[in-house]
């Protein structure tokens, strides 16, 4: 609600995602209509575990669903993540480390599991660049192109992450390159992680350092989000 009425008051500038109870699959496919109808928004944000189970699990398949027939965005963005055992270091490590790392297993689960194949039409945008995903495509798919019992069990790893979207949120503009490089121009919008320590802000300079044409600058900026929120 809190949301829907902040949007209300600056519909302008403002678009929203509401959440729903993931951990039970066919109650948050139910709540998807509600936050549609009742509150206006355009998608849900999720997080990159649901109780350790990743969103590519066929558990989570009704919400997927709805929300493919509901026409709604989906973002995804860490919630939880693995591994915080094995750091070393003050506890504040956990975002700038373990967020990445478990948004990247997040999209390689819905890659992975077959999740796009089920839902073609699905619009899902992760945050952090995606995080490790990028890293981790080229020796996922010469696995899938090598490997019979891989190449035979989900879709071309690279082509699939293409459908994907991703926040430009990634510090360095060589690597943020890179993503537009491997995903496309077409697939990366303005993160911020507002209010969060992680967040950086200027996002206008961050996308001037990038080197790209008057077009694609502006895709990034703004025309990439309408698309990926349905607009």
């Amino acid at each position: 609600r809190a949301i829907s009425e902040m949007v209300a008051v600056a519909p302008q500038r403002f678009r929203g995602l509401g959440m729903v109870p993931l951990q039970e699959p066919e109650l948050a496919a139910k709540e998807l209509a509600v936050l549609r109808s009742d509150y206006g928004l355009l998608g849900v944000e999720i997080g990159s575990n649901i109780n350790g189970r990743v969103p590519g699990d066929p558990h989570f398949d009704a919400f997927f669903a709805e929300a493919e027939r509901l026409d709604l965005a989906i973002f995804v963005h860490s919630l939880h993540p693995v591994a915080t055992d094995r750091l070393v270091g003050p506890p504040m490590l956990v975002p700038f480390v373990n967020f990445p790392i478990d948004t990247g297993l997040a999209a390689i689960s819905l890659i992975t599991g077959g999740t796009l194949a089920r839902y073609p039409k699905l619009r899902i945008g992760f945050s952090h660049g995606g995080g490790t995903l990028a890293a981790l495509l080229p020796r996922l798919n010469f696995g899938w192109q090598n490997m019979a019992a891989l190449h035979g069990s989900f879709a071309a790893p690279i082509e699939t992450a293409r459908r994907f979207y991703y926040d430009n949120l990634v510090f360095e503009p060589a690597f943020c390159r890179y993503l537009i490089e491997t995903f496309g121009v077409t697939q990366l919008f303005v993160g911020s992680d507002y209010p969060f320590p992680a967040g950086r802000g200027k996002p206008r300079e961050f996308i001037g350092q990038l080197g790209l044409s008057a077009s694609d600058a502006e895709a990034i900026r703004g025309g990439n989000a309408s698309r990926f929120l349905g607009l």
